[in-house]
C-alpha cells in the first residue's frame, strides 16, 4: 500500500561557529572568564551555555538566545538542546546585563529555578547561573539566600494567582 503523505527524515548536528580557548571551568571565575569573552561586547542581552563533561572540563559553548537591551529568555528546550547533542554532564548558564549592573532580578531567579528543575529531570545539572557585565559577574548559586527568598516570593505569588477568582467580593468581582 502506497502512502499518500511523506514526512522528512532529519539528522541533527553541531555546527562549529568559531573556536574559543579551552578552559577548565571547575571554578566560578573560570566559567565567568569564558562568558565574558562570549558576552561582554554585546549591545543586547544574550543567554549562553557552557557544556561540560563530568570533570567540569569545557566540551562546548553556545549562545542560545539573543534578546533586547533589557531582556533575554529562552525555552528550556533551547537551553538544553546543545547540551544534549554534545553529551554534556553539567552546564553553566549565563546572561549579560548591557548596563553593566550584575545583580539578579526576579525574572532571573524564576528562570534559574525552572532551569534547575529541568536540568535535574534531564540529569544535566546546572553548575551555576551567572549574570555578567564588563569586568564583573554575579553568581546566583553563591547568593542562594536570595534565590531561596525568590522561591518563597514565587510560591506566594502562585498561591495568590490560584486564589484569585476564588474569593468573591460584595458587588461582584474577585479580590485577594
Amino acid at each position: 500500500m502506497a502512502h499518500q503523505f511523506m514526512v522528512p527524515l532529519y539528522h541533527l548536528e553541531l555546527v562549529r561557529e568559531k573556536n574559543i580557548p579551552y578552559h577548565s571551568v571547575n571554578k566560578e571565575q573560570a566559567a565567568a572568564d569564558v562568558f565574558h569573552e562570549m558576552l561582554d561586547s554585546s549591545p543586547v542581552e544574550k543567554l549562553a551555555v557552557i557544556h561540560c563533561n563530568s570533570g567540569l572540563d569545557m566540551i562546548g559553548a553556545e549562545v542560545v538566545a539573543i534578546g533586547g537591551v533589557e531582556v533575554v529568555g529562552a525555552a528550556m528546550a533551547d537551553l538544553f538542546k546543545g547540551a544534549l547533542k554534545n553529551n554534556a554532564a553539567r552546564i553553566w548558564i549565563a546572561h549579560n546585563h548591557v548596563d553593566g549592573r550584575v545583580e539578579a532580578s526576579m525574572p532571573d531567579y524564576r528562570f534559574t529555578l525552572r532551569a534547575m528543575e529541568v536540568g535535574l529531570m534531564l540529569d544535566i545539572p546546572i553548575q551555576d547561573h551567572l549574570v555578567v557585565g564588563p569586568g564583573a559577574h554575579y553568581s546566583i548559586y553563591k547568593h542562594r539566600e536570595a534565590l531561596n527568598r525568590a522561591l518563597v516570593t514565587l510560591e506566594r505569588d502562585e498561591i495568590k494567582k490560584r486564589l484569585m477568582g476564588m474569593l468573591p467580593v460584595p458587588g461582584g468581582g474577585f479580590q485577594f
